[in-house]
């Protein structure tokens, strides 16, 4: 099983701060205690505000050590573009933050004023596809903008998955603060589909056809829509690793990004068995 920890020498200096951290607390804890016990009437004159400042100090060296590498958000954009412009004005305001935007090769809308807001931060993937809903096309947008961040000269820190539609509710330098600050690296959920409700089986074992076959239109999806329905009797036999399921949206680290497309090219059979998985970018 992968760590993916290539960047000790940047986490080394913040763990050892939260260490000393933790050692202070416990130790303002204990003299609390003391100054209470044998010298009620002048704890306010006994308190260490020594130990405040020292902790305060480490967990801004924490924070700046931790904080040095900048965050890759990797946006699939379809829709919408002035809520799409929005999100990329919130995110662009942690001044070493890169966007890589995939723009669905079917939108009709135009996203190049997203350019404009910072022509060297704001980058369009060039590797574009006609995304469908739940279809294995999303997951080939996905692995584009992430290829493009991972070629990039910039060495990020996290590589941040989100929608065009997406805003967030917390500045970016918060977000990047949080990324940053837990004691794991990958920010993903999942869950087992065999432990899973019956339901996320049945469409694991299920075959069916998400990505358009003719030029959109209604006959493109009658047509899938039958083939799907026909091959229902069908169960398709699970890769013999553990097949997981959870939410399309994550913050991963270069590493594992790295890991993922090695991955891919030493098993060319999950591209085959994902391709007709319904939502496969969820698995």
């Amino acid at each position: 099983r992968p760590t993916f920890g290539s960047n000790k020498r940047s986490l080394r200096a913040p763990r050892a701060s939260t260490l000393l951290c933790l050692i202070l607390d416990l130790a303002n804890i204990f003299w609390a205690k003391i100054r209470v016990r044998f010298f009620p009437q002048k704890v306010h004159l006994l308190k260490l505000a020594w130990l405040h400042s020292v902790r305060k100090a480490l967990l801004e060296r924490s924070l700046s050590c931790s904080m040095m590498k900048p965050i890759a958000y990797l946006v699939l954009a379809h829709t919408d573009s002035q809520q799409c412009s929005r999100l990329l004005t919130r995110l662009l305001s942690d001044r070493d933050a890169h966007i890589f935007l995939h723009v669905d090769r079917k939108s009709k809308s135009d996203f190049s004023t997203a350019g404009e807001l910072d022509p060297a931060r704001v980058h369009f993937v060039r590797e574009r596809y006609e995304v469908s809903w739940s279809g294995f096309s999303t997951v080939r947008a996905i692995l584009a903008a992430m290829r493009e961040a991972l070629n990039s000269p910039v060495n990020f820190g996290y590589l941040v998955l989100l929608s065009g539609m997406d805003y967030p509710i917390k500045h970016s330098m918060e977000i990047k603060s949080y990324l940053y600050g837990q004691p794991f690296r990958q920010h993903i959920n999942r869950v087992n589909v065999a432990d899973s409700p019956e339901h996320y089986l049945k469409l694991a074992r299920r075959y069916t056809f998400r990505d358009a076959w003719l030029p959109a239109g209604n006959l493109d999806k009658l047509l899938r829509k039958l083939a799907s329905i026909a091959v229902i009797p069908v169960k398709r036999k699970l890769l013999q690793d553990m097949i997981c399921t959870g939410s399309s949206w994550w913050a991963l680290t270069p590493d594992f990004g790295r890991f993922i497309f090695k991955f891919l090219e030493e098993h060319p059979e999950y591209n085959q068995f994902f391709k007709y998985l319904h939502c496969p970018e969820e698995h």
